[in-house]
């Protein structure tokens, strides 16, 4: 028997047969659930995709690609190797920070900061800063001496609002003329911006690269280049080659935020394995239903066998169309699964004014939307093993047919 003859009695089989409307259902379940565990197992990877790219960006936000700690070097070193990365195609933007922790203080409360002075123009401010804005403005920073930006968790903690005066602490006590005193400097609020990230809204603030370096005694500040890359994949290669040619410390932002990023690719695989078993349980579901129809189909066996039907062709035949139904689950799930990912900003916005409701409440969640980020490798992923585990589930039910050839005493070899 032709191949094209396996294939119409494997199709025919799918959804007609002995069992009638019976057979037609069991194929139909076992495609729907095929489809619905392949695609919520798409769905929920472009989930996780969307939270780690969103918590990357506004994690980036304020701060830098690349911080190259200077302490030990020359002002001349610092100012040669700053112009060196302005050449450089890789680099976006370098700029020469400060960086010290303290304690800012506003009528009795008092909060620990790490404050940074950044000695940039005021276009590169406001390409930072305006778009997290809440209140004021970069233009009055710029033009106040002791003008500070602060984030609005910590605005709000202290109750300091535009034009009040702060107060800066630091820590460490300074030898003077007279004993042992603790510095201290007052300082106008110019700005309160949002990141949403607990880290820069509730213990960050930014002034002039000129007033802390005024205010932190040498030993106890960081002399840094601040660095943003074009590409900020790239961050882990260019830091690497940065030691090498300056012999200088690197910091990159991976490296910063390495814990929690490793903790999201692990969370990310164990639910990519967790629901591919939703997958694995749906493929032997089929598996088990096409066993069924295998027993049902005895009869038809023994015609076929009786017209010249091999026990090889039998199993082709029910392999075929184990596959073919595998097939076209796989094929509607990852379609569906691509469907939700697109729309899930729409299919969730919907959901929420249907229900009156919101899924991540923007006053408890720093983000208030579901992402979503398909990724076309997670797709091939998915797709792969998914055909390599139908092709097995697909074997089960013919390797039954050719038994059963062979019990009935109708199998030609």
């Amino acid at each position: 028997m032709k191949i094209s003859g396996l294939l119409f009695i494997s199709i025919r089989y799918i959804y007609a047969g002995g069992g009638g409307y019976i057979s037609s259902a069991m194929s139909i379940i076992s495609i729907v659930g095929t489809c619905l565990s392949i695609a919520i197992l798409i769905c929920i990877l472009s989930i996780m995709n969307g939270f780690e790219d969103e918590l990357k960006s506004r994690m980036l936000g304020p701060g830098a690609h690349l911080d190259i700690l200077i302490n030990q070097k020359s002002e001349s070193f610092g100012e040669s190797l700053l112009s060196a990365l302005r050449k450089d195609k890789e680099v976006a933007r370098a700029d020469l920070v400060l960086e010290g922790d303290a304690l800012l203080s506003f009528e009795g409360q008092f909060r620990s900061v790490t404050i940074r002075g950044m000695k940039t123009d005021l276009q590169s401010l406001k390409q930072i800063f305006s778009e997290h804005l809440k209140s004021g403005s970069i233009q009055s920073f710029q033009n106040s001496g002791y003008g500070i930006l602060i984030g609005h968790e910590l605005a709000d903690y202290l109750g300091a609002s535009i034009g009040d005066s702060v107060t800066l602490v630091l820590p460490q006590p300074i030898l003077s003329p007279v004993g042992l005193m603790t510095r201290t400097k007052r300082f106008h609020v110019s700005g309160v911006f949002k990141f949403d990230m607990n880290a820069p809204d509730a213990s960050l603030a930014i002034s002039r690269h000129a007033t802390v370096g005024a205010f932190f005694p040498q030993q106890a500040r960081d002399n840094l280049i601040s660095v943003r890359l074009s590409e900020p994949e790239e961050a882990s290669g260019f830091a690497a080659s940065l030691k090498s040619q300056y012999d200088v410390g690197v910091v990159s932002w991976k490296e910063k935020h390495q814990a929690l990023f490793t903790a999201l690719r692990i969370e990310k695989i164990v639910m990519f394995g967790m629901l591919l078993m939703a997958v694995f349980i749906a493929l032997l579901n089929m598996a088990s239903i096409l066993l069924v129809n295998v027993t049902s189909k005895r009869k038809e066996i023994a015609i076929l066998v009786s017209f010249g039907l091999t026990q090889k062709q039998a199993a082709q035949i029910f392999f075929i169309q184990g596959f073919v139904t595998g097939l076209v689950g796989i094929t509607l799930g990852v379609l569906l699964g691509i469907f939700l990912s697109i729309n899930l900003e729409i299919i969730v916005t919907t959901m929420e004014r249907i229900l009156g409701f919101r899924v991540l409440s923007p006053d408890i969640y720093y983000v208030s939307e579901v992402p979503s980020k398909l990724l076309t490798q997670d797709i091939v992923a998915v797709g792969i093993i998914s055909v390599i585990s139908v092709f097995f589930a697909a074997l089960l039910p013919a390797t039954l047919s050719v038994r059963l050839s062979k019990i009935g005493g109708l199998g030609r070899g």
